[in-house]
């Protein structure tokens, strides 16, 4: 089976590619491009960075998947940034990260691995595989069940439950 595992570059989402390899699948990693990193050489700290792209390839190179980086610099400066700046100028404190996992990161990455022929998108957001719809019909979408927060998030933003799939490496 074609699983396209979206790699942050972070542990979460390259022990899951890496699960997923392990287990016979035939995975295609995946990382996304927000901005334009060209002038820059330093993270700050950062998500998304330049050094996580580098991450994402070295780890797929070490467990011997395909890697791709996907431009979405337009629909991220549409879809997070400029809403960002709207708001905080109007003197609220929006989360950048909750917008980009709600309104790009997950339903892109979805309609990418189409074009991949994948049948299943992993993540490391609690170790679950999305599959993919069918042409024409539509994926779960809603909060995710509750679980414990990871890194701060609160939970919000978190991709959708998953009815169809399972944990890499859970028995089929």
């Amino acid at each position: 089976m074609r699983i396209v595992a979206a790699m942050s570059g972070g542990v979460d989402s390259s022990v899951a590619a890496a699960l997923l390899a392990a287990d016979g699948h035939d995975v295609v990693g995946l990382s996304m491009q927000l901005y334009d990193q060209r002038g820059g050489t330093q993270s700050f700290g950062s998500c998304c960075t330049l050094d996580d792209l580098h991450d994402a390839r070295r780890v797929a190179r070490r467990i011997g998947i395909p890697h791709y980086i996907v431009n979405f610099e337009r629909q991220f400066d549409e879809r997070v940034i400029s809403p960002f700046v709207q708001e905080y100028a109007a003197a609220r404190t929006p989360i950048p990260c909750v917008r980009c996992n709600s309104d790009l990161k997950f339903a892109s990455l979805l309609d990418r691995a189409v074009g991949f022929d994948a049948e299943q998108v992993a993540t490391g957001h609690y170790a679950r595989v999305e599959t993919v719809p069918a042409a024409g019909g539509a994926g779960p979408r809603g909060p995710p069940p509750r679980a414990p927060p990871q890194g701060g998030g609160g939970g919000r933003g978190d991709p959708p439950p998953n009815p169809h799939g399972a944990p890499p490496g859970a028995p089929r």
